[in-house]
């Protein structure tokens, strides 16, 4: 990587970390949810749009509306109004199984596009919702889950840039090596420990470890899906609004898969 592209991406990464501890610790629940709904619907659009490229059988438009139908039912949902919940669920399943209709392409082809980012994406940003307001300490939870995907994707980048010989998925992601992804797995679980549990003391050290490792996997595995997706579509980059980092899903795409994995796992957490 370039010296100057590098540079970049540190001063956007130092901006990018004081607006998410803002985001995080001092954003009322209204204005939180609305910033994640935003930040999901960024990341929808560039969906569409590498999609467009691919000339897959998508209606925007539809997956806009998904996409509010979805966070305005859990929203209600949250807020005990079980009426407008089953309203708005029903509305987002009657429109979802509809629109493939109204696309170019096979019925089930369009469903399974029009139905995968409700799921990667929509979804995600809800639960990062759901465990700031619903939990015990949410805002702490949820730095620990950033930080260590963040933790992992560092010390897996310049691991595998000082140690990387043997490629981990060549036909996904070439620059990726197996080397570099333990690196990542260290990175993570030491800092994981650390933070997790030491200073949070989330659960008992045996399985707070087993969680780690569960995370630092999904964090990877988000990282070769959101890969595997540029490629399919033929774009480096799902865009351009954050410098030297790229679009929403360049930067989420580990927390897309941590985020529901943490949730998953301590279902009977507070």
């Amino acid at each position: 990587m370039p010296v100057s592209e590098l540079r970049l991406r540190v001063i956007s990464a130092a901006g990018l970390v004081v607006a998410a501890g803002a985001y995080l610790f001092y954003t009322p629940r209204p204005t939180f949810v609305l910033i994640a709904a935003a930040l999901g619907l960024i990341a929808t659009r560039e969906y569409a749009q590498a999609g467009a490229r691919k000339g897959l059988p998508l209606r925007p438009t539809a997956l806009y509306l998904h996409h509010f139908l979805a966070f305005g039912a859990g929203w209600f949902y949250q807020e005990g109004n079980l009426n407008l919940f089953y309203l708005l669920s029903g509305f987002l399943l009657s429109t979802l199984l509809s629109s493939p209709w109204i696309v170019r392409g096979g019925y089930k082809e369009g469903l399974l596009w029009q139905t995968l980012p409700l799921l990667w994406i929509t979804f995600p940003f809800y639960i990062l919702t759901v465990l700031r307001f619903n939990r015990l300490d949410g805002e702490w939870i949820l730095l620990f889950i950033i930080l260590t995907a963040a933790i992992n994707d560092s010390t897996a980048y310049f691991g595998g840039k000082r140690f990387g010989r043997h490629k981990l998925a060549p036909a996904i992601s070439p620059n990726k090596t197996i080397e570099g992804s333990l690196f990542g797995y260290l990175g993570g679980l030491l800092f994981g420990l650390g933070f997790g549990g030491w200073y949070l003391k989330l659960m008992p050290w045996p399985l707070l470890v087993g969680l780690i490792l569960l995370l630092v996997f999904a964090a990877q595995a988000g990282d070769l899906f959101e890969s595997k997706f540029k490629r399919f579509c033929g774009i480096k980059d799902s865009g351009n609004i954050l410098p030297g980092h790229g679009g929403i899903l360049d930067r989420f795409d580990a927390y897309l898969t941590c985020l529901p994995l943490y949730w998953l796992l301590t279902l009977s957490g507070s």
